[in-house]
């Protein structure tokens, strides 16, 4: 499999996860809130497939992170 495919993968996952969430303080946040150079690199991902997933996944975040994560 080809990285960018896995990263897809990932993005997708996520993104399923994430609207899962049944609150903004939710742990799943933490790790990106803590790091967010993380979700830089989805959204300048060089495979433009991948990185257009990874936006989806960042606006995921912020849509179901609340404040504290769009910050």
């Amino acid at each position: 499999m080809q990285l960018w495919k896995a990263r897809l993968s990932g993005y997708n996952a996520l993104i399923g996860v994430l609207g899962q969430t049944v609150s903004e303080s939710d742990p799943v946040f933490k790790a990106y809130v803590n790091n967010p150079a993380l979700v830089r690199d989805w959204v300048r991902d060089p495979n433009a497939v991948s990185q257009e997933k990874g936006v989806d996944a960042a606006c995921a975040l912020v849509q179901f992170g609340g404040k504290t994560t769009a910050r």
